[in-house]
């Protein structure tokens, strides 16, 4: 019995160091930087009308796209910035 305890306590430690070592390498403050610049980026290009809205006139000559194709890949977008 003994020996299980110690078996999962250094099972449940050695998950909870490796999930540290991940989050901590996926959230650096210069990653997380360049995945919003390029989210930021997307959503103006996506949301044209908002962005001049925003004061970035950038796009002022085209409107958002809302056919059913554009939404379902704007959807699509969004679930793998997440998933």
């Amino acid at each position: 019995m003994k020996l299980l305890v110690i078996f999962l306590t250094a099972c449940a430690a050695m998950i909870v160091s490796a999930s540290a070592n991940i989050t901590n390498a996926q959230t650096s403050p210069t990653t997380l930087r360049r995945v919003a610049v390029d989210y930021y980026d997307w959503r103006n290009r996506q949301f044209p009308v908002a962005s001049s809205d925003s004061g970035l006139h950038t796009w002022d000559n085209k409107l958002t796209d809302y056919s059913p194709a554009a939404i379902a890949a704007r959807r699509q977008h969004a679930r793998g910035l997440f998933f």
